[in-house]
């Protein structure tokens, strides 16, 4: 019994259901068990992803995937030279875009490092805001680079990115360290899927190591602060702490995840079984 394309496709990151069609039609050497039906989906699914995405390069290795197979492919589902364009103005469209983005940030830091003499706290909390928006402006342009697969300026846009979450970490006030670890757990995360997307495990084996669990247990740390030492203000933040702790439940999860897979990769099949454990899911030391 054949499964549906959408549970095939729809399960998977925005970024990623492109490669999963792909895989399935022509990766898995299964492709041709598939119906007639369950295929045209499977291409049609494709081309749409492709229409709407920034990477030229997957268009033209469909393509040439698809020359192996000339009696799969009906005209409608074809993408024409002109759709190929597009697809790479859009992508320089969307490159550019980001990439101002932090050219404007960078001259707004400029002028508000000239007003030197406001008050420090007030600050603190702009420079705070204006860092976070930094990070996200970076996080966009190693995207943009993922989608269009230039890897070598994704990875110095990673390596920027994680150079500013450092800084970032060493200036932020006290009362502000829980969300700054928090940011850095979420930053790496979006990192490593980035680079499960490029198919580098040697630059994902770097990221859920023992930096990240480092950044686990600090975090761990300060929710622990934050409900043992304001018994007065726990209960309005009840909520809050809750969700904080979900995430950070979240966040083991995925990174356990990923370095068990990693190991097994590797052939470290008693550290992968230390990970996947017969009584369910552990986190990897």
């Amino acid at each position: 019994m054949e499964l549906s394309v959408g549970l095939f496709l729809e399960s998977a990151p925005k970024r990623q259901r492109y490669l999963r069609a792909a895989h399935i039609l022509f990766g898995l050497g299964e492709s041709g068990k598939l119906s007639l039906e369950t295929r045209r989906q499977l291409l049609s699914a494709a081309v749409e992803y492709l229409k709407n995405g920034l990477s030229v390069y997957d268009i033209q290795l469909f393509r040439r995937s698809c020359e192996e197979h000339l009696d799969w492919l009906p005209e409608d589902l074809i993408v024409y030279e002109e759709e190929e364009a597009a697809v790479g103005a859009r992508a320089e469209v969307a490159l550019q875009s980001a990439l101002s983005s932090l050219e404007r940030l960078h001259v707004e830091d400029g002028v508000g490092e000239s007003n030197s003499n406001r008050l420090l706290a007030t600050k603190r909390g702009r420079l705070e805001s204006t860092e976070l928006r930094g990070l996200r402006d970076q996080m966009r342009v190693a995207e943009v680079y993922a989608d269009i697969h230039n890897y070598e300026a994704m990875s110095k846009a990673m390596n920027r990115l994680l150079a500013m979450t450092h800084s970032m970490q060493q200036t932020t006030s006290i009362s502000n360290r829980s969300d700054s670890l928090f940011v850095q757990l979420e930053i790496n995360r979006r990192i490593v899927e980035l680079w499960l997307g490029a198919g580098n495990l040697d630059a994902v084996r770097s990221l859920v190591g023992t930096t990240t669990a480092t950044l686990m247990t600090q975090a761990a740390e300060c929710l622990m602060q934050i409900q043992f030492c304001s018994p007065s203000r726990l209960v309005p933040q009840q909520r809050s702490l809750e969700d904080l702790i979900s995430e950070l439940e979240e966040y083991a999860l995925f990174f356990s995840i990923v370095r068990g897979l990693c190991m097994f990769e590797d052939q470290n099949f008693s550290g992968f079984a230390h990970v996947f454990t017969g009584s369910g899911l552990r986190g990897a030391g």
